[in-house]
């Protein structure tokens, strides 16, 4: 289901900006990026809508195609190019050219365990600043992405607090994951979720072998590496942002209204020589998408207080988001906390630390969209609070009420987590020449479920061909509760050792290090149904003791240990900027128990 938001920005403490979605007719434009100086055809260049997050890229030609608004305008971005914006005003085909960029191509780019200039990179890589991460209201740092970079897809589910489905040129192993390896600050993660997006200084993304291969097989799938704040050097400050938004399923599917459904299906049973359906208690015109979709509000809030002194800097932020979800009763809650220290004992030596603690929560809800998009609208939705209303004879075995049942999951559960991740390094230059940097990295995650499966609604089948309507419960029903308990622990180091020096029109650069990582996981549950008792709704009684032991009881258990150490290296040589060379090897032993 193909879905588009509408989003609502505040990016100051009491100033609302309001964002409303163009009505302009939509065109198809075509065109050609080139290079000023040489004219050559640029590729991979993004061509994106401005204040959308549609976009598409140049291919091998430099040519590129999309539909867009008439009054629309396009923003085309490359790394060591300026950034140019062209207003569509009703044309059909755009040319335009690129000039490089001195100032970008000597920005600083992240890569494995380091920096380089943009101009030194020969690996595919792009970068996306944290200031357009920020400014959009959306809970995980990742779902921003979508549309920004070349090769990147991006695809958010709608369900609050749900880390979005990511591909870096899409599927690169055969393994259980497709997903990258995230790099957060150093750390090797499987997902961000405890990140604050407003904390998040850049992002890149790294794509090919050559700026790959520096991590090893776990970067088959691709490398997304994301740098947070730092306090700036010499200033103070105090910052606080807000930003909010909605999002909505704008293009529901088209389905058949009351009467439409009453037409086709009696010429459907005229056409099998049945008898007219009875519709005589079938008097709704029930829309099930409408009922069991809504317009979701999200809401970012980041403080952040910064000191610089002479030789230390301090940063600390405190965070909240929330979401809803698109689909009814859906809200997931986060809060976050990061302080970040750095001091310069001397010129040449420095230590720091940095930890952030999260803690979310959330309301799931449950309901089939096929469902929705199978029931018959002709049936009503419920008759009372506790009594819902059956489909028809028809397909009652085979379509259940949707409303009925995400009402039935509404506020059961209660599921909560909290994540703690540190880290401290301490680096040295000596010699002039060279700088050894150890880093060892703490990340600890606590989640715990309690829920509870209560009593089903009474279900009302309608009568039909002159029988009477029904009531049904279901006498085997029976509450029950369940509880679990999941903890996650990663540890890991790393060390390296850097060696430059600049000889005339010769630079090089040498990196040799190694890593270690130790993961575990250990999980445990229970599910009791009371075969006695009816257990209250309540939060209070949602724990498995709560029933005798008795009872049916279904109990859970695992965990896992895996441990890895590598050994890397890599050299970047660079003749007068201009021409470069990067070899990078690394060798990885893994254990798995």
């Amino acid at each position: 289901m193909k879905r588009f938001f509408t989003k609502l920005s505040v990016l100051t403490f009491l100033c609302f900006l309001l964002i409303n979605p163009a009505v302009a007719q939509d065109i198809t434009l075509s065109g050609t990026v080139t290079d000023a100086a040489d004219k050559s055809p640029l590729p991979g260049v993004g061509v994106q809508i401005k204040g959308t997050q549609t976009g598409t890229t140049t291919d091998a030609s430099g040519k590129f195609a999309l539909s867009a608004p008439a009054n629309s305008t396009l923003i085309f971005t490359y790394i060591g190019y300026t950034t140019r914006e062209v207003t569509v005003s009703n044309q059909t085909t755009i040319n335009i050219e690129l000039s490089e960029s001195t100032q970008d191509l000597e920005a600083v780019v992240v890569v494995g365990y380091g920096t380089q200039r943009k101009r030194d990179v020969t690996g595919s890589i792009s970068q996306v600043n944290g200031e357009e991460i920020a400014r959009m209201p959306n809970t995980n740092p990742l779902s921003p992405l979508q549309g920004k970079v070349a090769g990147l897809t991006v695809v958010n589910s709608g369900s609050p607090g749900a880390a979005p489905t990511v591909r870096i040129r899409g599927i690169g192993t055969v393994s259980s994951s497709a997903s990258p390896l995230y790099v957060v600050d150093g750390v090797h993660q499987s997902n961000i979720d405890y990140v604050n997006p407003a904390d998040i200084e850049s992002i890149e993304v790294l794509k090919d072998a050559s700026s790959l291969a520096i991590f090893g097989l776990q970067a088959a799938n691709g490398v997304i590496v994301v740098t947070t704040k730092r306090a700036k050097t010499g200033q103070t400050t105090v910052n606080f942002s807000s930003s909010a938004g909605f999002q909505k399923v704008n293009n529901t599917i088209d389905v058949l209204n009351a009467a439409e459904f009453r037409s086709v299906y009696d010429k459907l049973r005229a056409n099998a020589n049945s008898v007219p359906f009875d519709y005589t208690n079938y008097t709704a015109d029930t829309d099930w998408q409408n009922e069991i979709l809504r317009t979701a509000f999200q809401n970012n809030n980041s403080l952040t207080i910064s000191n610089s002194g002479e030789k230390s800097t301090t940063l600390f932020t405190l965070g909240y988001n929330t979401q809803e979800g698109v689909l009814k009763y859906g809200q997931y809650d986060r809060y976050t906390a990061r302080l970040n220290e750095e001091i310069n004992i001397t010129k040449n030596i420095r230590i720091g630390g940095d930890v952030t603690g999260s803690h979310w929560s959330l309301n799931g809800s449950s309901a089939s969209l096929n469902n929705a998009l199978w029931a018959a609208p002709i049936v009503g939705i419920r008759e009372s609070e506790t009594a819902y209303y059956n489909m028809p004879s028809f397909q009652r075995a085979q379509v259940g009420n949707p409303v009925a049942a995400i009402d039935q999951n509404d506020r059961n559960s209660i599921n909560k987590g909290y994540r703690f991740v540190g880290s401290l390094f301490g680096e040295v230059k000596f010699l002039e020449k060279f700088t050894w940097r150890s880093q060892v990295y703490a990340d600890l995650g606590f989640n715990n479920t309690r829920g509870y499966t209560p009593i089903p609604f009474t279900q009302v089948n309608l009568g039909e061909n002159g029988n009477a309507t029904e009531y049904f419960n279901n006498p085997n029903a029976r509450t029950s509760v369940r509880q679990s308990a999941e903890e996650f622990r990663r540890f890991q180091q790393d060390h390296t050792l850097t060696y430059t020096t600049d000889l005339g029109d010769h630079s090089i650069t040498g990196l040799a290090g190694f890593t270690t990582i130790y993961t575990s996981s250990t999980s445990l549950s229970g599910n009791r149904t009371d075969n006695r008792l009816t257990v209250p709704d309540a939060p209070e009684f949602w724990y498995v003791g709560i029933i005798d032991a008795d009872n049916p009881t279904t109990l859970g258990g695992g965990g896992n240990e895996g441990a890895s150490m590598g050994f890397f290296g890599r050299a970047n040589y660079s003749f007068k900027d201009r021409y470069l060379v990067n070899a990078s090897i690394r060798r990885d032993g893994l254990t798995n128990l």
